[in-house]
């Protein structure tokens, strides 16, 4: 049984005062983090949308290093992706 499945299972059990627990959507929660902000917006800081990025960028590769070579955009250079 996934993990998934099992919390479904285990959230439609009634809980100890015998009324029925809530059951959360896992997508539904996903979405409204997502939807709340953006990953590394609060860096994104600055007058115009060329300050914004370079702060976003500064701070994400400063924070997650790792991710030029994890990536390795200079192999995709003629490629087209969503980053």
């Amino acid at each position: 049984m996934s993990t998934a499945n099992r919390f479904y299972a285990f959230a439609s059990l009634p809980d100890l005062s015998g009324t029925a627990m809530a059951v959360r959507d896992p997508k539904a929660d996903v979405r409204e983090f997502w939807d709340a902000s953006s990953c590394g917006e609060v860096y994104a800081q600055g007058l115009d949308d060329e300050q914004r990025f370079g702060k976003h960028a500064e701070a994400r590769y400063r924070l997650e290093p790792y991710i030029r070579s994890f990536a390795r955009f200079k192999k995709a250079t003629t490629k087209m992706s969503l980053k």
